[in-house]
Protein backbone atom coordinates (compact mmCIF):
# COMPACT_ATOMS: atom_id res chain seq x y z
CA UNK A 1 0.00 0.00 0.00
CA UNK A 2 1.39 3.23 -0.64
CA UNK A 3 1.93 6.01 1.45
CA UNK A 4 -0.02 8.64 1.11
CA UNK A 5 -0.67 11.82 2.75
CA UNK A 6 -1.03 16.08 2.19
CA UNK A 7 -0.85 19.24 3.54
CA UNK A 8 -2.59 19.38 6.68
CA UNK A 9 -4.05 21.69 8.54
CA UNK A 10 -3.22 21.80 12.21
CA UNK A 11 -5.40 22.56 15.28
CA UNK A 12 -4.23 23.00 18.88
CA UNK A 13 -6.38 22.63 21.50
CA UNK A 14 -5.14 23.76 25.12
CA UNK A 15 -7.31 23.31 28.17
CA UNK A 16 -5.77 23.94 31.50
CA UNK A 17 -7.31 20.67 33.96
CA UNK A 18 -8.40 21.19 37.39
CA UNK A 19 -5.63 20.52 40.51
CA UNK A 20 -2.68 20.99 38.36
CA UNK A 21 -1.89 23.24 35.32
CA UNK A 22 -0.83 20.22 32.84
CA UNK A 23 -2.55 21.00 29.21
CA UNK A 24 -4.26 18.58 27.15
CA UNK A 25 -2.32 18.77 24.04
CA UNK A 26 -4.68 17.47 20.45
CA UNK A 27 -3.34 18.02 17.15
CA UNK A 28 -4.94 16.75 13.91
CA UNK A 29 -4.28 17.00 10.72
CA UNK A 30 -5.74 16.18 7.05
CA UNK A 31 -5.25 15.45 3.99
CA UNK A 32 -6.89 13.68 0.76
CA UNK A 33 -5.65 11.30 -1.19
CA UNK A 34 -6.87 9.17 -4.31
CA UNK A 35 -7.99 5.42 -3.69
CA UNK A 36 -9.28 4.43 -7.67
CA UNK A 37 -9.71 8.55 -8.10
CA UNK A 38 -11.97 8.62 -5.82
CA UNK A 39 -11.12 10.55 -2.57
CA UNK A 40 -9.95 9.73 0.90
CA UNK A 41 -9.73 12.05 3.30
CA UNK A 42 -6.63 10.96 5.53
CA UNK A 43 -6.24 11.89 9.50
CA UNK A 44 -3.26 12.01 11.57
CA UNK A 45 -4.58 12.38 15.25
CA UNK A 46 -2.18 13.33 18.41
CA UNK A 47 -2.94 13.70 21.76
CA UNK A 48 0.51 15.29 23.59
CA UNK A 49 1.85 13.69 26.30
CA UNK A 50 -0.05 14.10 29.58
CA UNK A 51 0.38 13.21 33.22
CA UNK A 52 -1.64 14.25 36.21
CA UNK A 53 -1.68 14.50 39.83
CA UNK A 54 -4.62 14.65 42.14
CA UNK A 55 -3.37 14.72 45.74
CA UNK A 56 0.17 14.99 47.57
CA UNK A 57 0.96 11.41 46.98
CA UNK A 58 1.05 12.25 43.29
CA UNK A 59 -1.27 9.36 42.40
CA UNK A 60 -1.33 8.50 38.72
CA UNK A 61 -4.97 9.02 37.03
CA UNK A 62 -5.66 6.75 34.00
CA UNK A 63 -6.70 8.43 30.58
CA UNK A 64 -8.95 7.47 28.03
CA UNK A 65 -10.04 9.21 25.10
CA UNK A 66 -13.06 8.29 23.15
CA UNK A 67 -12.87 9.67 19.20
CA UNK A 68 -15.57 10.36 16.96
CA UNK A 69 -14.90 11.48 13.46
CA UNK A 70 -17.78 12.97 10.67
CA UNK A 71 -17.12 14.20 7.52
CA UNK A 72 -20.57 16.20 5.36
CA UNK A 73 -21.14 17.63 2.72
CA UNK A 74 -24.40 19.12 2.07
CA UNK A 75 -25.66 17.87 5.31
CA UNK A 76 -24.74 14.46 4.86
CA UNK A 77 -22.10 12.05 6.06
CA UNK A 78 -19.96 10.39 3.95
CA UNK A 79 -17.62 9.15 6.23
CA UNK A 80 -17.30 8.14 9.93
CA UNK A 81 -15.55 6.49 12.61
CA UNK A 82 -15.48 6.14 16.15
CA UNK A 83 -12.93 4.56 18.64
CA UNK A 84 -11.23 4.83 21.73
CA UNK A 85 -7.22 5.38 22.53
CA UNK A 86 -5.34 5.09 25.70
CA UNK A 87 -1.60 5.51 26.60
CA UNK A 88 0.43 2.56 26.59
CA UNK A 89 0.14 0.66 29.76
CA UNK A 90 2.42 2.67 32.75
CA UNK A 91 4.11 5.06 30.32
CA UNK A 92 3.11 8.48 30.57
CA UNK A 93 5.44 10.16 28.94
CA UNK A 94 4.76 9.16 25.07
CA UNK A 95 2.22 11.07 22.51
CA UNK A 96 -0.77 8.92 21.73
CA UNK A 97 -0.25 9.08 17.78
CA UNK A 98 -3.26 7.76 15.47
CA UNK A 99 -3.60 7.37 11.94
CA UNK A 100 -7.44 6.86 10.58
CA UNK A 101 -8.91 7.54 7.27
CA UNK A 102 -12.96 8.80 6.55
CA UNK A 103 -14.05 8.43 2.62
CA UNK A 104 -14.62 11.38 1.02
CA UNK A 105 -16.00 13.51 -2.00
CA UNK A 106 -15.07 16.34 -4.26
CA UNK A 107 -16.04 19.86 -2.94
CA UNK A 108 -16.47 21.54 -0.04
CA UNK A 109 -17.06 19.68 2.91
CA UNK A 110 -17.31 19.88 6.68
CA UNK A 111 -15.44 17.97 9.66
CA UNK A 112 -16.49 17.68 13.29
CA UNK A 113 -14.07 15.75 15.56
CA UNK A 114 -15.67 15.41 18.65
CA UNK A 115 -12.87 14.17 21.79
CA UNK A 116 -13.74 12.89 25.42
CA UNK A 117 -11.38 12.79 28.03
CA UNK A 118 -12.09 10.20 30.79
CA UNK A 119 -9.78 10.66 33.79
CA UNK A 120 -10.75 12.10 37.15
CA UNK A 121 -13.19 14.54 35.55
CA UNK A 122 -14.86 14.29 31.62
CA UNK A 123 -14.14 16.77 29.48
CA UNK A 124 -15.82 17.17 25.46
CA UNK A 125 -14.41 19.37 23.21
CA UNK A 126 -16.04 19.96 19.16
CA UNK A 127 -13.61 21.14 16.70
CA UNK A 128 -15.04 21.75 13.22
CA UNK A 129 -13.02 22.50 10.03
CA UNK A 130 -14.31 23.05 6.23
CA UNK A 131 -12.42 21.36 4.06
CA UNK A 132 -12.19 21.14 0.05
CA UNK A 133 -10.76 18.64 -2.23
CA UNK A 134 -10.88 20.11 -6.34
CA UNK A 135 -11.53 17.42 -9.01
CA UNK A 136 -8.42 18.06 -11.30
CA UNK A 137 -8.07 16.44 -14.68
CA UNK A 138 -4.85 14.33 -16.01
CA UNK A 139 -1.28 14.68 -14.10
CA UNK A 140 -1.03 15.62 -10.51
CA UNK A 141 0.92 15.51 -7.21
CA UNK A 142 -0.36 14.78 -3.69
CA UNK A 143 0.70 17.29 -0.78
CA UNK A 144 3.90 16.99 0.63
CA UNK A 145 5.13 14.93 3.91
CA UNK A 146 7.96 15.49 6.12
CA UNK A 147 9.60 14.05 8.52
CA UNK A 148 13.37 13.33 10.24
CA UNK A 149 12.96 9.77 11.60
CA UNK A 150 12.29 6.64 9.75
CA UNK A 151 10.22 4.01 11.72
CA UNK A 152 9.63 -0.06 11.72
CA UNK A 153 6.33 -1.01 11.84
CA UNK A 154 5.50 -4.95 13.43
CA UNK A 155 6.08 -6.14 10.03
CA UNK A 156 9.32 -4.67 9.62
CA UNK A 157 8.08 -2.31 7.05
CA UNK A 158 9.74 1.32 7.02
CA UNK A 159 7.74 4.04 7.17
CA UNK A 160 7.85 7.74 8.17
CA UNK A 161 7.50 8.95 11.77
CA UNK A 162 4.42 11.14 12.26
CA UNK A 163 5.89 14.92 12.70
CA UNK A 164 1.98 16.66 13.57
CA UNK A 165 4.30 19.85 14.32
CA UNK A 166 6.09 19.98 11.08
CA UNK A 167 9.22 20.69 13.73
CA UNK A 168 12.73 20.03 13.21
CA UNK A 169 15.34 20.52 15.91
CA UNK A 170 19.02 20.24 15.18
CA UNK A 171 19.28 16.83 16.53
CA UNK A 172 17.65 15.56 13.31
CA UNK A 173 20.35 15.99 10.69
CA UNK A 174 18.12 14.72 7.64
CA UNK A 175 14.83 15.23 5.95
CA UNK A 176 12.44 12.68 4.59
CA UNK A 177 10.44 14.29 2.13
CA UNK A 178 7.86 12.12 0.63
CA UNK A 179 5.30 12.90 -2.62
CA UNK A 180 2.89 10.88 -5.01
CA UNK A 181 2.09 11.44 -8.54
CA UNK A 182 -0.89 10.55 -10.31
CA UNK A 183 -1.66 9.77 -14.24
CA UNK A 184 1.27 11.19 -15.43
CA UNK A 185 0.63 7.90 -17.92
CA UNK A 186 -1.33 10.24 -19.39
CA UNK A 187 2.07 12.79 -20.46
CA UNK A 188 3.26 12.26 -24.21
CA UNK A 189 6.78 11.20 -23.18
CA UNK A 190 7.80 8.58 -21.11
CA UNK A 191 9.38 10.52 -18.41
CA UNK A 192 8.84 13.61 -16.09
CA UNK A 193 10.71 15.84 -13.64
CA UNK A 194 10.18 16.77 -10.15
CA UNK A 195 11.62 20.01 -9.08
CA UNK A 196 12.51 20.33 -5.03
CA UNK A 197 13.38 23.43 -3.67
CA UNK A 198 14.14 24.29 -0.11
CA UNK A 199 14.11 28.12 1.13
CA UNK A 200 13.77 30.49 3.85
CA UNK A 201 10.48 31.53 4.01
CA UNK A 202 10.40 35.15 5.29
CA UNK A 203 13.31 36.06 2.49
CA UNK A 204 13.53 33.42 -0.25
CA UNK A 205 16.95 32.28 0.39
CA UNK A 206 17.58 29.57 -1.75
CA UNK A 207 19.07 26.72 0.15
CA UNK A 208 18.14 23.89 -1.81
CA UNK A 209 17.77 22.69 -5.45
CA UNK A 210 17.60 19.10 -7.13
CA UNK A 211 15.84 17.73 -9.71
CA UNK A 212 14.62 13.79 -10.00
CA UNK A 213 13.92 12.14 -13.25
CA UNK A 214 10.94 9.87 -12.86
CA UNK A 215 9.37 7.49 -15.59
CA UNK A 216 5.84 8.10 -15.84
CA UNK A 217 3.29 5.77 -14.23
CA UNK A 218 -0.72 5.70 -13.28
CA UNK A 219 0.97 5.92 -9.70
CA UNK A 220 3.81 6.46 -8.16
CA UNK A 221 5.55 7.02 -4.70
CA UNK A 222 8.72 8.98 -4.32
CA UNK A 223 10.61 9.42 -1.04
CA UNK A 224 14.19 11.63 -1.21
CA UNK A 225 16.52 12.14 1.65
CA UNK A 226 17.77 15.75 1.92
CA UNK A 227 21.12 16.84 4.42
CA UNK A 228 19.76 19.63 6.34
CA UNK A 229 22.58 19.23 8.92
CA UNK A 230 23.70 22.95 8.04
CA UNK A 231 20.18 24.75 7.86
CA UNK A 232 20.06 27.54 11.11
CA UNK A 233 17.21 28.20 12.71
CA UNK A 234 13.99 29.75 11.61
CA UNK A 235 11.06 29.18 8.65
CA UNK A 236 11.71 27.10 5.85
CA UNK A 237 9.20 26.39 2.56
CA UNK A 238 9.81 23.25 0.61
CA UNK A 239 8.34 23.33 -2.94
CA UNK A 240 8.22 20.40 -5.55
CA UNK A 241 6.99 20.95 -9.20
CA UNK A 242 6.09 18.99 -11.54
CA UNK A 243 7.53 19.07 -14.90
CA UNK A 244 6.60 17.34 -18.00
CA UNK A 245 9.93 16.06 -20.15
CA UNK A 246 10.48 19.74 -21.72
CA UNK A 247 10.45 20.98 -18.05
CA UNK A 248 6.98 23.07 -18.45
CA UNK A 249 4.93 23.20 -14.76
CA UNK A 250 2.37 21.17 -14.56
CA UNK A 251 1.83 21.57 -10.89
CA UNK A 252 3.12 22.25 -7.75
CA UNK A 253 3.10 21.67 -3.85
CA UNK A 254 4.95 23.43 -1.09
CA UNK A 255 4.71 23.01 2.93
CA UNK A 256 6.34 24.62 5.65
CA UNK A 257 8.40 23.35 8.52
CA UNK A 258 10.29 24.93 11.10
CA UNK A 259 13.59 24.22 12.56
CA UNK A 260 14.37 24.84 16.00
CA UNK A 261 18.28 25.05 17.78
CA UNK A 262 18.58 23.97 21.08
CA UNK A 263 20.37 25.95 22.95
CA UNK A 264 23.57 25.17 24.63
CA UNK A 265 23.92 25.22 28.27
CA UNK A 266 26.32 28.26 27.81
CA UNK A 267 23.48 30.08 26.00
CA UNK A 268 20.74 28.90 28.53
CA UNK A 269 22.85 30.36 31.39
CA UNK A 270 23.19 33.18 29.46
CA UNK A 271 19.78 33.81 29.05
CA UNK A 272 18.91 32.95 32.78
CA UNK A 273 21.36 35.39 34.26
CA UNK A 274 20.16 38.08 31.41
CA UNK A 275 16.70 38.35 32.62
CA UNK A 276 15.41 40.42 35.60
CA UNK A 277 12.75 41.35 37.56
CA UNK A 278 10.29 43.63 36.36
CA UNK A 279 11.48 47.55 36.50
CA UNK A 280 10.40 50.65 35.25
CA UNK A 281 6.94 52.30 34.25
CA UNK A 282 3.64 50.39 34.99
CA UNK A 283 1.50 50.30 32.02
CA UNK A 284 -1.74 52.03 33.33
CA UNK A 285 -3.97 51.09 30.25
CA UNK A 286 -3.53 47.07 30.80
CA UNK A 287 -6.95 46.51 31.74
CA UNK A 288 -7.93 47.69 28.42
CA UNK A 289 -5.66 44.86 26.43
CA UNK A 290 -7.64 42.42 28.16
CA UNK A 291 -9.09 41.15 24.55
CA UNK A 292 -10.32 37.25 24.01
CA UNK A 293 -7.12 36.34 23.14
CA UNK A 294 -5.09 37.86 25.67
CA UNK A 295 -7.09 36.71 28.83
CA UNK A 296 -7.10 33.25 27.35
CA UNK A 297 -3.68 33.64 27.86
CA UNK A 298 -3.56 35.88 31.38
CA UNK A 299 -5.66 33.03 32.81
CA UNK A 300 -3.03 30.29 31.67
CA UNK A 301 -0.10 32.03 32.80
CA UNK A 302 -2.53 32.50 36.44
CA UNK A 303 -3.08 28.88 36.68
CA UNK A 304 0.62 27.71 35.92
CA UNK A 305 1.30 30.04 39.62
CA UNK A 306 -2.50 29.65 41.61
CA UNK A 307 -3.26 27.68 43.78
CA UNK A 308 -4.91 24.51 43.12
CA UNK A 309 -8.49 26.36 44.15
CA UNK A 310 -8.73 28.71 41.18
CA UNK A 311 -7.62 25.99 38.53
CA UNK A 312 -11.42 24.07 38.31
CA UNK A 313 -12.68 27.92 38.12
CA UNK A 314 -10.24 29.06 35.43
CA UNK A 315 -10.67 25.82 33.39
CA UNK A 316 -14.57 27.02 33.30
CA UNK A 317 -13.73 30.38 32.41
CA UNK A 318 -11.55 28.67 29.43
CA UNK A 319 -14.07 26.36 28.07
CA UNK A 320 -17.07 28.95 28.34
CA UNK A 321 -15.15 31.67 26.67
CA UNK A 322 -16.75 34.66 27.74
CA UNK A 323 -15.09 36.98 28.20
CA UNK A 324 -16.51 39.88 30.19
CA UNK A 325 -16.12 36.72 32.66
CA UNK A 326 -12.63 35.68 32.31
CA UNK A 327 -11.54 39.83 32.47
CA UNK A 328 -13.77 40.70 35.24
CA UNK A 329 -11.61 37.24 37.04
CA UNK A 330 -8.13 38.68 35.91
CA UNK A 331 -8.81 41.98 37.21
CA UNK A 332 -10.19 40.35 40.56
CA UNK A 333 -7.35 38.19 41.03
CA UNK A 334 -4.22 40.91 40.40
CA UNK A 335 -6.39 43.07 42.73
CA UNK A 336 -6.53 40.79 45.64
CA UNK A 337 -2.98 40.61 45.45
CA UNK A 338 -2.26 44.58 45.26
CA UNK A 339 -5.63 46.11 46.13
CA UNK A 340 -3.78 49.66 44.93
CA UNK A 341 -1.32 48.97 42.26
CA UNK A 342 -2.78 45.38 40.45
CA UNK A 343 -1.18 46.67 37.45
CA UNK A 344 2.42 45.44 39.05
CA UNK A 345 1.73 41.37 39.83
CA UNK A 346 -0.14 41.41 36.69
CA UNK A 347 3.07 42.94 34.71
CA UNK A 348 5.14 40.75 37.13
CA UNK A 349 3.83 37.61 35.52
CA UNK A 350 3.09 38.26 32.27
CA UNK A 351 6.63 39.51 31.94
CA UNK A 352 8.01 35.65 33.45
CA UNK A 353 5.35 34.61 31.46
CA UNK A 354 6.56 36.37 27.83
CA UNK A 355 10.05 35.59 29.10
CA UNK A 356 9.17 31.81 29.14
CA UNK A 357 7.89 31.81 25.78
CA UNK A 358 10.98 33.08 24.44
CA UNK A 359 13.46 30.50 26.34
CA UNK A 360 10.66 27.54 26.42
CA UNK A 361 8.92 27.43 23.49
CA UNK A 362 8.56 24.04 22.26
CA UNK A 363 5.26 22.37 19.95
CA UNK A 364 2.31 23.25 21.90
CA UNK A 365 0.92 26.13 23.57
CA UNK A 366 3.16 28.66 25.48
CA UNK A 367 6.67 28.31 26.41
CA UNK A 368 4.99 29.30 30.00
CA UNK A 369 2.70 25.57 29.90
CA UNK A 370 5.61 23.29 29.01
CA UNK A 371 7.42 21.40 31.97
CA UNK A 372 10.33 23.57 32.21
CA UNK A 373 7.76 26.69 31.73
CA UNK A 374 5.84 25.65 34.34
CA UNK A 375 8.82 25.27 36.83
CA UNK A 376 10.61 28.62 35.94
CA UNK A 377 7.13 30.55 36.35
CA UNK A 378 6.70 28.64 40.03
CA UNK A 379 10.04 28.61 41.19
CA UNK A 380 12.35 31.33 39.35
CA UNK A 381 15.66 30.91 38.34
CA UNK A 382 17.89 27.58 39.00
CA UNK A 383 21.22 28.29 41.13
CA UNK A 384 22.61 25.55 38.62
CA UNK A 385 21.85 24.24 35.03
CA UNK A 386 23.67 20.95 33.81
CA UNK A 387 22.72 19.92 30.37
CA UNK A 388 23.83 16.63 28.82
CA UNK A 389 23.42 15.90 24.55
CA UNK A 390 26.23 13.57 24.07
CA UNK A 391 25.06 10.08 26.60
CA UNK A 392 24.87 7.78 24.08
CA UNK A 393 22.05 5.59 25.83
CA UNK A 394 19.89 8.68 26.80
CA UNK A 395 18.52 11.30 25.30
CA UNK A 396 19.32 14.99 26.26
CA UNK A 397 18.66 15.97 29.53
CA UNK A 398 18.76 18.86 31.99
CA UNK A 399 19.21 19.25 35.86
CA UNK A 400 17.72 22.13 37.51
CA UNK A 401 19.26 23.01 41.04
CA UNK A 402 17.80 25.58 43.62
CA UNK A 403 19.39 26.09 46.79
CA UNK A 404 16.23 27.25 48.49
CA UNK A 405 12.83 27.45 47.07
CA UNK A 406 10.27 29.91 48.30
CA UNK A 407 8.56 26.93 50.01
CA UNK A 408 11.03 26.48 52.22
CA UNK A 409 12.95 23.54 50.74
CA UNK A 410 16.43 23.53 50.27
CA UNK A 411 18.28 21.81 47.76
CA UNK A 412 15.32 20.99 45.18
CA UNK A 413 16.11 19.73 41.93
CA UNK A 414 14.17 18.33 38.67
CA UNK A 415 15.58 16.51 35.64
CA UNK A 416 14.18 16.79 32.43
CA UNK A 417 14.36 14.94 29.19
CA UNK A 418 13.93 15.59 25.57
CA UNK A 419 12.60 12.18 24.64
CA UNK A 420 11.23 12.86 20.93
CA UNK A 421 13.66 13.26 17.75
CA UNK A 422 11.15 15.82 16.56
CA UNK A 423 10.34 17.95 19.65
CA UNK A 424 12.80 20.86 20.95
CA UNK A 425 10.77 20.31 24.18
CA UNK A 426 11.75 18.93 27.32
CA UNK A 427 9.18 17.00 29.94
CA UNK A 428 9.82 16.46 33.30
CA UNK A 429 11.05 13.58 34.45
CA UNK A 430 12.03 13.54 38.30
CA UNK A 431 12.32 15.98 41.06
CA UNK A 432 12.51 15.86 44.57
CA UNK A 433 10.34 18.79 45.72
CA UNK A 434 7.40 17.77 47.69
CA UNK A 435 3.71 18.13 45.06
CA UNK A 436 6.12 17.49 41.54
CA UNK A 437 6.63 14.83 39.83
CA UNK A 438 9.08 12.13 41.74
CA UNK A 439 9.53 9.27 40.08
CA UNK A 440 11.18 6.47 41.25
CA UNK A 441 11.99 4.84 38.15
CA UNK A 442 13.09 7.96 36.43
CA UNK A 443 16.79 6.32 35.40
CA UNK A 444 15.06 3.30 34.24
CA UNK A 445 12.92 5.51 31.73
CA UNK A 446 15.76 7.73 30.96
CA UNK A 447 18.24 5.03 30.05
CA UNK A 448 15.67 2.93 28.01
CA UNK A 449 17.80 2.10 24.89
CA UNK A 450 19.67 -0.09 27.22
CA UNK A 451 16.80 -2.03 28.99
CA UNK A 452 19.04 -4.57 30.31
CA UNK A 453 21.58 -2.79 31.90
CA UNK A 454 20.07 -2.41 35.66
CA UNK A 455 20.82 -2.99 39.01
CA UNK A 456 19.04 -6.32 40.93
CA UNK A 457 17.76 -9.47 39.98
CA UNK A 458 14.55 -8.46 38.67
CA UNK A 459 13.65 -6.59 35.83
CA UNK A 460 10.25 -5.09 36.97
CA UNK A 461 11.30 -3.83 40.36
CA UNK A 462 14.51 -2.21 39.70
CA UNK A 463 14.51 1.17 39.98
CA UNK A 464 18.41 2.27 39.15
CA UNK A 465 20.86 1.69 36.19
CA UNK A 466 24.20 -0.35 36.33
CA UNK A 467 27.23 2.40 36.50
CA UNK A 468 29.17 2.85 33.46
CA UNK A 469 31.95 5.58 32.63
CA UNK A 470 29.75 7.95 30.48
CA UNK A 471 26.24 7.20 32.25
CA UNK A 472 26.15 9.79 35.10
CA UNK A 473 22.55 11.18 35.11
CA UNK A 474 21.76 9.76 38.63
CA UNK A 475 25.96 11.24 39.78
CA UNK A 476 25.14 14.48 38.44
CA UNK A 477 21.61 14.81 39.88
CA UNK A 478 22.75 13.26 43.49
CA UNK A 479 25.59 15.48 43.85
Amino acid sequence: MLLKKCIYFTFVLLIIQSHISYAVNVVFRTSFSLQKDKPVCEIDLLIGRKLKFVDPALEKISLKYKVQAVLKKNDTIVGFDQFFLEPPKNDWYTDIIHKFRLNGDYGLMQMELLITEYSNQVTTDTIARSLFYRKINGPQLSDIQLTGVLIEDAKKQVKLAPNPLLLMTTKVQDLYVYIESYHTDELQDDFYFLKYNLELANTGERKLVQWVRKTKENEDAILQKFSIAGLDQGAYKMTIQLLNSSKELIQEKSILFQRESNMTKQNKIKKFREYVELNGDIDPLWEQKLDSVHCREVLKAIAVVSAQEHNQQINQLLQRKKVKDQKQFVIAYFTKINNEKPAIPYQQLMQKAHWADSVFKGGFGHGFESDRGRIFMKYGIPNDLISVDDDPSAPPYEIWKFEQLHTGENNAKFLFYSPNLTSSDFVLLHSNVRYELQNPRWERELYKNAPDEYEGDHYIDATRMKRNWNRQARALFEQ
